[in-house]
């Protein structure tokens, strides 16, 4: 794929955007990128998918970001229909690549229909912002519109973003407890003759389960921890719930330090979470 043969823009843009986030990660550990998410909801976009032509929107598509249509449809024609009525598109197993900033970007998953546009990208939000500004300019120029991304913003009502990082913190999923909670752990499931004796399959004979459990060795493993921030706004009445998570890549990174983090946030406010979670527990 050539970016010469690209219907695209604005690569300084991104350029710029990119260097932006670089310059808030920390020099000390690692922040690895694994998944960021933007999502925009827009009071006009089923109009705007309604007078595209969707067959050259998804072909476009195809051609620039490899992506490949999963919303499945008997014709051409009943897809436009779909769509105009508010259907969802899905699409998959598309590529952001630009040699010139070496990027090679997976666009895990891309969702239009409805007001709503979102996309996934196995990197950055400046990435999956980037992929959005074309995936419309793509739709206006389908049936014949200039596209400006401040007209586009100017129709949007809600924005959202989830990032999700491996992130060489030096931070263990215990260390997020209090030593309260890590007292009771240590004295109801690991020292003999605790509750956590009780826990699990054991032997039925009493004789050999009273042997067995001589020789039994207990370490708690905390692999993910779920918090769910709610909040409501007095102005509007709305109310929303987000998510923070504490989980493990794999097996790999249980008890070293290494935790994947997602957050609602955009790369660069995840970033500075991470920062400030750091400088909390490890001082």
């Amino acid at each position: 794929m050539n970016n010469e043969n690209r219907a695209l823009s604005g690569f300084e843009e991104l350029r710029f955007a990119i260097e932006e986030e670089e310059s808030y990660r920390p020099t000390d550990f690692v922040i690895e990128p694994i998944l960021a998410q933007i999502w925009y909801i827009s009071n006009t976009l089923t109009w705007d998918l309604g007078s595209a032509d969707i067959g050259q929107f998804v072909t476009s598509l195809g051609e620039n970001f490899a992506l490949r249509l999963d919303t499945q449809a008997a014709s051409p024609e009943e897809l436009q229909v779909a769509v105009s009525e508010g259907q969802e598109m899905s699409f998959s197993g598309g590529i952001l690549l630009v040699e010139d900033l070496g990027i090679r970007t997976p666009i895990t998953t891309l969702s239009i229909g409805g007001q709503r546009l979102s996309v996934i990208v196995a990197g950055t939000t400046a990435e999956a912002r980037w992929v959005a500004q074309q995936v419309i300019s793509l739709l206006y120029a389908s049936y014949g519109i200039y596209f400006r991304w401040a007209d586009f913003l100017s129709t949007v009502v809600l924005i959202g973003h989830q990032t999700v990082t491996r992130t060489h913190i030096g931070i263990n999923h215990t260390d997020l407890l209090s030593d309260r909670f890590k007292d009771f752990m240590e004295g109801s499931l690991v020292e003999p003759g605790s509750l956590g004796s009780k826990m699990g399959q054991h032997l039925f004979d009493g004789a050999m389960r009273s042997t067995e459990e001589g020789g039994r060795i207990s370490v708690p493993q905390v692999n993910n921890i779920e918090m769910r921030l709610q909040s409501f706004y007095k102005t509007t009445g709305r109310s929303q719930e987000s998510e923070i998570s504490f989980g493990l890549f794999g097996r790999q990174d249980q008890n070293q330090g290494v935790l994947t983090i997602t957050t609602e946030l955009d790369s660069i406010a995840h970033i500075e979470f991470i920062k400030q979670l750091r400088s909390a527990i490890l001082g």
